[in-house]
Order: structure tokens, then sequence, then C-alpha cells
């Protein structure tokens, strides 16, 4: 009941965090089939709301053990459907309670449920894939060998791949590959263990590569402008829709990169660096009638309403925050909570000032805040208009 009434809940968020969502694959996740969802991880626990809120399927996410550093965090966390890995970071005496953690995550998958791995092991907000660690592999083989050989675990790689990660408003594509059935890999398991791990994790390695936008080390800025421009040209990115069911962005992206890549080796790649272009340029937008200013004032009621807790959770997080990868889940979090606070408050006073009047009012400031926002979004994609 708590994780679906907070789903629900980080639906909104999410709703409000990123502009669009694009996902692709999700079809290919069985119903009623022990899964292991095995992901890379650029956005800290961004990535796990993400994913618990496109999946259809309750998830069980496998997180670092050093957060479940209090009774009242622990019992939190298991109602969320987190359980701890003990990583060597965390302490090598602690290493053998990761026995008690498999074994709970063999139960999950003899109940068909769907585990969440970040494969990798590490978060880096970097456009490129870290080498994977042996976890995904002796988790599937473990519960596979756990029960005879009797359990289709199906293993998953999920890419996740952000147009900015650190920032608000932006794009996130999650893109589903093919599943890996481990039954496959029982005769080489059977031999050579270690083989197997190794075998499988440069199948999923190699999956997740080919979901992914991969951008060349050194020229990340220049890549990315140009990422941006071809994006607002793309009919499927200027939809209306809030959830895509589409991998023709992703594809554009990684053809942008390919053609950079190529430029690159054939030493042409000046082309790229012609004249730098500043994202900031499609949130600069004109009003040229009547029409344009109206909606502008009403941009600028709506806006000015709703802005503080975001700009206070700015502040703080700006403050607090010194790793990139931490910076957008933890300020989406705090905007969450201070906007819940804020909301209350206005509640309060407008129906104390105003009674049934400004009870009904306070409700439509959440939707003028929202209207804003689709305000900006239109401006970024349509700057002349």
């Amino acid at each position: 009941m708590f994780y679906s009434c907070l789903r629900v809940l980080m639906q909104l968020v999410l709703r409000v965090w990123f502009r669009k969502v694009f996902i692709s694959g999700a079809e290919k996740i069985p119903v009623n089939q022990p899964v292991i969802l095995a992901c890379n991880h650029p956005n800290s626990f961004m990535d796990a709301v993400l994913l618990a809120v496109t999946l259809e399927q309750p998830l069980y996410f496998l997180a670092r053990s050093d957060v479940f550093n209090t009774p009242l965090k622990k019992w939190l966390l298991n109602q969320m459907h987190l359980i701890p890995i003990y990583r060597l970071q965390e302490g090598a005496e602690n290493l053998h309670k990761n026995k008690d953690t498999f074994d709970q995550c063999y139960e999950i998958l003899k109940n068909n449920g769907s585990i969440l791995i970040f494969s990798e092991g590490i978060c880096v907000q970097e456009k490129r894939l870290r080498p994977l660690k042996k976890g995904t592999a002796r988790l599937a083989f473990g519960a596979t060998e756990a029960y005879n050989f009797n359990l289709n675990v199906q293993v998953i790689p999920v890419a996740l791949n952000y147009t900015l990660p650190a920032s608000f408003r932006k794009e996130v594509m999650v893109s589903v590959a093919d599943p890996i059935e481990i039954s496959n890999y029982q005769p080489i398991y059977r031999a050579n263990p270690a083989k197997a791990i190794v075998a499988l994790n440069k199948e999923i390695e190699q999956r997740l590569i080919n979901n992914m936008v991969i951008l060349p080390k050194g020229y990340e800025v220049a890549v990315e402008q140009h990422l941006e421009q071809e994006r607002i040209n793309q009919v499927e990115f200027k939809n209306k829709k809030w959830r895509s069911q589409s991998n023709l962005l992703l594809k554009m992206e990684q053809k942008v990169v390919k053609s950079f890549l190529a430029q690159v080796e054939n030493e042409y790649s000046e082309i790229f660096f012609e004249e730098p272009i500043s994202i900031d340029n499609y949130t600069q937008g004109k009003c040229r009638s009547l029409y344009h200013y109206a909606w502008r004032v009403l941009f600028l009621i709506g806006y000015g309403l709703n802005i503080w807790p975001l700009k206070l959770a700015q502040v703080i997080t700006n403050k607090k925050v010194k790793t990139i990868e931490f910076y957008a889940s933890v300020l989406m979090t705090l905007g969450m909570v201070f906007y819940l606070l804020y909301f209350l408050f206005l509640v309060i006073l407008f129906s104390s000032s105003w009674g049934l009047t400004g009870f009904l009012g306070s409700l439509v400031i959440p939707f003028m805040g929202y209207g804003s926002l689709l305000y900006l979004d239109k401006q970024r994609l349509n700057p002349m208009k």
C-alpha cells in the first residue's frame, strides 16, 4: 500500500520534473516470470524512481547498505522495496550479510518478482557505460542454481539516457533491451561458473551499449550542443504527450554521435565547432502580439505563485550537494517536500481569508504553475514564436 501510494505521488512529481519521457521496449518485460533488470546508473536515486514510475510491475531495488543506517530509515526503505547490498566500501566486516540479501532476492524471484540492479555498481554522471560488476550475473546464476535450474530467470538490460541529467524540465529515454534467458547459460555455468559470469556480463554490456547515447570523451559539450539543436527539430520531440512510446529520439541521437565520430576520423570535426550553441537561447522567447502578451501575463502569475519552493530547494541543493550525480535527485526531492508544505500553507491562508472561495482558488494554483512550465517548454521549442 505504501509503495503504491508513493508511486502515484512520484508520478506527479516526475511529470513536473521531466518535460517528456520516451520509453521503448517495455512490452519485452514478461509478466509472471522472475526478472532481473540490469540498468546503467547515471543519476543517483532518480534512476530507481523513474523506473518504478514508468514500468508497470512493482520493482524491488538493490541499494547501498549505508543508507539503511537507522531503524527508521531501514523501515521506510523496506516499505519502498529497497534491499541493502553490502559493498567493500562500507566495510569488509559486513560482506557476509550479503547472503541474507541474496536469499531475499531468490525468494522474490521464486515468486515471479522483478528486481532492479545497477550493474555498474557505481553512479557516475557521464554518457558512457562503466565496466559492469559481477553482482548481476551472480544474482541471476545464484537464483537459478538455488532452484536446480528450474527457475526461468530473465535478465533484461535497461538503458537510461537523460538529455541533460542535472537539469529541470528536460527529457529522458528509457530503452528496454531484449531479455537474456539464463537457462541458455546453464551448460557453460555447470562447466565453469566464472566463465559463465564473464560471458553474461559481456552480453548485458553489449545490449546496454546498443541502447545508450555514448558521447566521445573530450567532446561531450560540443556534441551535446548539437544534440540539443537536433532534438528541437524532431516532430516526436515536440508532440504534446508527456510519455511517448518511441525510440526515434534515441536513434536520432545515436546517429548524430556516429556522424560526429566519422567527422573526427576524417579530420573534418571543425564543422561541429563553427559557432557554439547556447542551450539557454532556446528558453528566450519573444512576444509579438497581444495574444502572446496575455499568455505571458498568465505565465508570470503562475510562475510567481509557484516558483518559491523550487528556488529554496535550489539554494539548499547548491550549498549542500557537492557531487553532480546527486544534484537532480536531491533538488527534486527537496522541491517536492517544500512544495507540499507551501501548498498546504496557501490552502490554509486562502481558506481562512476567503472561506470556500479561497479554498477553491488555492486548488487552482498548482495548475497555473504547471501551465507556466508548459509555456517555458513552448518557448524552448519555438523560441521565435
